[in-house]
């Protein structure tokens, strides 16, 4: 790991300027017309603190995959009742048995988080904090 202690200290490691104590870091290059820029770069991430809102947007991403998933069961479950009475009772059998239940119940509460996690993110969006 001495490596990496040594190219956070360097003052030049691939086109990017860094001061010791890491407070300026520069990306220098050209934009699309060929002149040169100088942006700041993103500090590295173990000097972010893991905040609420940080913890509610995984949650709205992760709710956002558990819904698509769900969606998915209740069009197999949707195929079932078109293929026949046999495999309606089969899905019905899966629903109704007690993990069934259980993960209809996640799927619920995950789409139910997402929409209201997504109009809050609407509000914010049109400007409103």
């Amino acid at each position: 790991m001495w490596f990496m202690y040594r190219i956070a200290r360097s003052t030049e490691f691939r086109g990017i300027a860094m001061a010791s104590d890491g407070r300026e870091a520069f990306y220098h290059g050209t934009d699309t017309d060929g002149r040169a820029i100088r942006r700041p770069m993103s500090p590295h991430l173990d000097i972010y603190r893991f905040r609420l809102s940080m913890a509610l947007s995984i949650g709205n991403r992760m709710a956002g995959v558990a819904s698509s998933l769900g969606a998915g069961l209740a069009v197999a479950w949707l195929a079932a009742l078109a293929q026949g009475p046999r495999a309606f009772a089969r899905a019905q059998r899966v629903a109704t048995h007690p993990l069934g239940r259980l993960i209809f119940l996640g799927w619920g509460v995950a789409t139910l988080y997402h929409f209201i996690a997504s109009i809050r993110h609407l509000i914010w969006d049109s400007g409103a904090r």
